[in-house]
C-alpha cells in the first residue's frame, strides 16, 4: 500500500517521534515511504513509554494518563478509577478505596464511619454523627449538640437523658471535623439532675435539684420534684429528703 506503511518500516526510518507521542502514517518518500507522516501527541487517557511506536497504550484501571504521557499514573489517596483508558480519577466520596495495584473500585462507608474524602479508609465517627451528601454518601462526622453523644457505631448521636456528657478532644486525626466528641452519657451525681428532652433544650451538664430527685431504672436522674408535705431539701447533694 503506498499510503501506508508499518510500525517497522516507520521505525527503521530516520523518524524522530519521542515517548508520550505516536506515529501516523508516512511521508511522501516514494518509491519507499520509509519515513513518518506525523508525529501525534498520545491523547488523554492513553500514554506511550516508548519512542516512535505506532500506537498509545490505554491507561489501566486505578490509574489516568494526561495527554502526551510517557506512562500512566495512580490515582491519589481517595480517587479511584474502575475503567481503562481514562483522562483522570473518580473522587471517592464518602466511601472507602480498594486497591490491587492501583485503586479500582469506591465502596460505600458502613453505618458510623465516613470519608471526607481525605484518604482510602473510612474513619469511625466516634462522639459525634454523620453528615450524608444528597447521594446518601456519608462524607462527613460533626460534633454532636448539647445533651447529646454518641459511643456506639451508629449515624445519630442520643439523647443523655437525667445525665451528663462527657466529652474528650478527638485525637491528631487531620480527618476528624470537630474538635471534642461527646462519647459518654454519665449518672448525675446525688442531688443533680438533668431533663434534657428530644424536644426541648438541652445541656451536657447536671444541675441542682432544689426538691426531690427522681431516678429511672438505670439510675438517670430524669426528674426534680418540688418535695412533698413536711420535708425540704438543703442542697446537701441528697436525693433523700430531710424531715422537718
Amino acid at each position: 500500500d503506498l499510503n501506508t506503511c508499518t510500525r517497522r518500516t516507520c521505525k527503521d526510518s530516520m523518524s524522530d517521534c519521542r515517548a508520550g507521542y505516536y506515529l501516523d502514517g508516512c511521508g511522501k518518500d516514494e518509491p519507499f515511504h520509509r519515513s513518518p507522516g506525523s508525529c501525534i501527541e498520545c491523547p488523554a487517557g492513553k500514554f506511550q513509554p516508548e519512542p516512535n511506536e505506532n500506537a498509545c497504550i490505554d491507561a489501566p484501571a486505578g490509574s489516568y494518563a494526561a495527554e502526551a504521557s510517557k506512562n500512566f499514573t495512580e490515582c491519589p489517596e481517595g480517587w479511584y478509577q474502575d475503567d481503562e483508558g481514562m483522562p483522570e480519577c473518580k473522587v471517592c466520596t464518602g466511601g472507602s478505596v480498594r486497591r490491587r495495584r492501583q485503586a479500582i473500585s469506591c465502596s460505600p462507608c458502613t453505618t458510623g464511619e465516613f470519608n471526607a474524602p481525605t484518604g482510602d479508609d473510612c474513619i469511625p465517627c466516634q462522639g459525634g454523627s454523620i453528615e450524608k451528601n444528597p447521594d446518601g454518601r456519608r462524607v462527613a462526622c460533626r460534633e454532636c449538640l448539647e445533651g447529646m453523644y454518641d459511643n456506639e457505631t451508629q449515624d445519630a448521636c442520643k439523647l443523655c437523658e437525667g445525665g451528663s456528657v462527657r466529652r474528650r478532644m478527638a485525637g491528631p486525626l487531620p480527618n476528624m471535623t470537630f474538635s471534642s466528641g461527646a462519647v459518654t452519657c454519665e449518672t448525675c451525681p446525688a442531688g443533680q439532675w438533668n431533663g434534657n428532652t428530644a424536644d426541648g433544650d438541652k445541656q451536657d451538664t447536671c444541675e441542682p435539684c432544689v426538691g426531690k430527685v427522681v431516678r429511672d431504672g438505670d439510675g438517670m436522674a430524669t426528674q426534680c420534684n418540688d418535695c412533698d408535705e413536711g420535708e425540704y431539701n438543703a442542697l446537701e447533694a441528697k436525693d433523700k429528703r430531710s424531715e422537718e
